[in-house]
């Protein structure tokens, strides 16, 4: 699968981060990656959170954790959406 066309704006991405769980196609989308570095993201993040201990669910990650790896700022994307 190839990298997405265009870049969400903020509206789109509250929308996408207003999950609780969230796959590689999503970081796919969100962060305009192509499927490898997708896939790699998303490995990445599940090893830390293993490492607190917790399991996953096959193909998924917490959207809180993909906030926390990207440092997204969510009151500025509120800000922006208006």
């Amino acid at each position: 699968m190839k990298k997405p066309d265009k870049r969400l704006n903020a509206s789109e991405t509250l929308e996408l981060l207003n999950n609780p769980w969230l796959t590689a196609k999503d970081i796919m989308k969100l962060m305009c990656l192509g499927e490898a570095r997708a896939y790699t993201v998303v490995n990445e993040i599940k090893e830390r959170v293993k490492q607190k201990g917790y399991k996953l669910p096959k193909g998924y990650i917490p959207v809180e954790e993909v906030i926390n790896y990207y440092n997204i700022n969510i009151n500025l994307l509120k800000k922006l959406s208006k």
